[in-house]
């Protein structure tokens, strides 16, 4: 709720409240937020289908040294091979967020650009499929921005709390993993 709080710039008060129009200002903002995390991740997609197409051919390495990748990253969700590199996080912590739906979605971009404990690895293997599929990467990264802000959007417009599921957030990384 919290974190909901400060991504759409609305009071934990009005949160609680759950009145319509609390509902519309979250759902406004979420969507926003999406917009700004959705153009760094579909950037990134264009990037790695471009530097695919580089090394296009390479086409009988590329896929190999990508699939590895991506096992490895299943294996990091799975917990069995931790990667510290992934698991950090850099913020820049701001005094007061930006007001508006700017604000949200400056908070979109940086999030994207800053948080890879809860998005690299997963991120880091739709990365690395973009590379193999020439041309496709921005639809991919599109998809895992869609996908990533979905339920985030939903619990937004029911504004319910997000400490049930908390309970099970290990075996959704468990699942993702496998």
């Amino acid at each position: 709720p919290s974190f909901l709080s400060y991504v759409t710039g609305v009071s934990m008060d009005e949160l609680s409240a759950g009145t319509r129009a609390a509902r519309s200002r979250v759902l406004g903002h979420s969507i926003a937020f999406f917009i700004g995390f959705s153009s760094i991740y579909v950037s990134l997609g264009l990037a790695a289908s471009a530097l695919g197409s580089f090394f296009f051919s390479s086409r009988g390495w590329l896929p190999v040294v990508g699939g590895i990748f991506i096992i490895l990253m299943g294996l990091s969700l799975l917990g069995v091979v931790r990667l510290p590199f992934l698991m950090r996080e850099r913020r820049i912590h701001l005094a007061s967020r930006p007001e508006g739906y700017l604000g949200s979605v400056l908070v979109g971009l940086t999030y994207a650009a800053g948080w890879t404990p809860c998005v690299g690895p997963i991120l880091g293997a739709v990365v690395a499929l973009a590379m193999n599929r020439p041309g496709e990467g921005a639809i991919l990264l599109f998809a895992y921005s869609v996908g990533f802000a979905l339920p985030f959007v939903l619990l937004a417009y029911a504004l319910g709390s997000v400490r049930a599921l908390a309970r099970y957030s290990v075996w959704v990384e468990r699942v993702g993993g496998g």
